[in-house]
């Protein structure tokens, strides 16, 4: 009996230790290749090869980004990342696990592309509107990721000018009294913002007319010219111009006097004929007033460096004493010598020297006493 149960005890210590060996004798499953693919700004995928168990024992797989779990119990061998954000550097692990929970991990690192954004908002012009044409401008529009922008037009919905490096373009061959809409595309590779603005040309113009100057006096004229028509039959007002300088608007007739105006003295006046509608048509005319004295006559003006002297000015004129004032270059001198009759000089400071020699018009002028009234003369100046 003792013999029976000794047996019986050395059989199960035997199954025992072949327990125990099995158990240790269970190997993790095989290394495997792990690889990211088609990453962008907000995704990636995922691949990784099979997982061979030694002993022939299911493999599952699991996947953790940045350490947060985000699936597990896998059969298949891919998954696909979405929701990252661009320009930013993740850690992938995927953990094969067998049916004893033994398991092997590979890791990976990847960063995602830098997120792509539209070219940011602009402000949209539109000016210079006639009948027929405007011209469209606007803002640089910036791209976030420093991308090369480049812009297209369209007009009423039609594409007419496209890849454009520049903020501005020209409408033509529109049609008058018409309302349009003007949009500007600014794009890069793969995106773009759009900015709409609208617009309605102005009727036709005025008709062109002739200006003519009558009954020049030496401190006064009479500007005519004829009427404007309106082809579309809009009411006409005329602003009128001297020297650059408004001096009537809305006016309703053909006839304008000038008056107070200086003797032998050059001025030009332009005329804007205007509709009710903005359409302008513009004419320009130039005269000089008449000299009350025609004798006197400024010969001569020069503006140069003596070696004696200095810097001075001298002017050859027919009466040298009936001068009071002398202005070159809107720089104004009473204070001078006249060195005979017909010859008057001053001096001048250097840098009133150079200032005279950078003028691109050498215009000068001079106050005289003639018949008990004071004149106006204009000359033209020399630097030597």
């Amino acid at each position: 009996m003792k013999k029976i149960l000794f047996f019986f005890v050395f059989v199960n210590l035997l199954m025992s230790c072949s327990s125990d060996n099995e158990e240790e004798l269970n190997l993790p499953p095989s290394s495997f290749e792990l690889m990211v693919s088609q990453i962008t700004d907000v995704s990636a995928e995922l691949n990784w090869g099979v997982s061979e168990d030694p002993e022939g024992k299911t493999v599952v797989y699991s996947v953790s980004l940045n350490g947060e779990m985000i699936a597990k119990n896998l059969n298949e061998n891919s998954l696909s990342l979405t929701e990252l954000v661009g320009s930013t550097e993740y850690k992938v692990v995927v953990v094969a696990t067998d049916d004893h929970n033994n398991s092997i991990e590979i890791e990976k690192l990847f960063t995602t592309s830098i997120t792509n954004l539209a070219p940011e908002s602009f402000e949209v012009f539109i000016d210079n509107i006639t009948n027929k044409t405007a011209k469209v401008s606007w803002k640089e529009s910036l791209d976030p990721n420093g991308d090369a922008v480049t812009y297209d037009v369209y007009l009423n919905g039609n594409m007419i000018a496209t890849d454009l490096d520049v903020l501005s373009y020209l409408l033509e061959g529109l049609e008058s009294t018409t309302s349009y809409t003007v949009k500007i595309v600014s794009k890069d590779a793969e995106l773009a913002t759009e900015v709409e603005k609208m617009f309605e040309t102005t009727g036709n113009p005025p008709a062109d007319f002739n200006i003519e100057i009558d009954n020049i006096s030496e401190s006064g004229a009479l500007v005519n010219w004829d009427d404007a028509v309106d082809p579309d039959g809009d009411n006409v007002f005329y602003d009128i111009y001297v020297n650059g300088e408004e001096v009537a608007t809305g006016w309703t007739n053909s006839i304008y006097g000038l008056t107070s105006l200086s003797s032998n003295t050059e001025y030009i006046v332009k005329i804007v004929a205007r509709d009710t509608n903005g359409a302008t048509t513009i004419n320009t005319v130039t005269f000089r007033t008449a000299s009350v004295d025609s004798s006197f006559v400024v010969l001569s003006a020069d503006v140069y460096k003596d070696q004696y002297v200095g810097y001075i000015v001298v002017l050859k004129l027919t009466d040298s004493f009936a001068v009071s004032s002398v202005t070159i270059d809107n720089t104004t001198f009473d204070d001078f010598f006249a060195a005979a009759p017909d010859v008057l000089n001053f001096g001048i400071t250097e840098e009133q020297y150079n200032e005279f020699s950078a003028s691109a018009e050498n215009k000068g002028s001079l106050k005289y006493s003639s018949g008990g009234k004071e004149l106006n003369y204009e000359f033209t100046y020399n630097v030597k």
